[in-house]
């Protein structure tokens, strides 16, 4: 039918001076159609779909929405599922992939939603060996832990660091065997 992206409902052949033609009914009218937007860009404009009006073409973006609209947007994501986006842009920055959902829940379920280090509750996720000497995103790398536990620990190593905060290292040890385990 061609490369444009419209939307149509069922197209209805008509029969016009004795020749077959199509008719479409646009899905959404409110909208301007194909030939519209073409004649408004030679004159500079182009359609905002968020405020829905012809704006300058630098003002709108290749996603078809204004500077505003696109935060607007943004922001209703944000609020709908904020803790995704905050654990994408993390891991992002950090150059690290975000814990896989099935392995995050394994994980919590393992430790029943408490620290592995301490029995506060886990509010983030610990890499065992660290992210920064080489560490990787993976299942058995990863625990549930508190943010105090994870902030003290930092990029040390688990042993080291119950050493220097006085915790059993055996109890470390079952957790580490704990997490091969995955």
């Amino acid at each position: 039918m061609g490369k444009t992206s419209i939307e149509w409902t069922d197209a209805q052949m008509v029969d016009r001076d004795g020749r077959r033609v199509r008719k479409y009914t646009r899905q959404d009218p409110t909208r301007p159609g194909q030939q519209l937007r073409r004649q408004m860009a030679l004159v500079g404009l182009r359609w905002c779909r968020g405020c829905s009006a012809w704006l300058p073409q630098d003002n709108v973006t290749r996603q078809g929405a204004c500077r505003p609209c696109t935060n607007a947007e943004y922001r209703a994501r944000y609020a709908a599922d904020g803790q995704a986006i905050r654990a994408r842009v993390h891991a992002r920055k950090r150059g690290v992939l975000p814990v896989p959902s099935i392995a995050a829940e394994v994980l919590t379920e393992n430790f029943a939603g408490k620290c592995a280090y301490c029995p506060a509750p886990a509010t983030t996720w610990d890499h065992i060996h660290p992210v920064s000497l080489g560490g990787d995103t993976v299942p058995g790398n990863l625990v549930p832990a508190c943010s105090p536990c994870n902030s003290s620990k930092k990029s040390s190593n688990v042993l080291d660091w119950c050493e220097k905060t006085g915790r059993d290292p055996f109890g470390v040890i079952e957790v580490l065997l704990l997490s091969e385990v995955l």
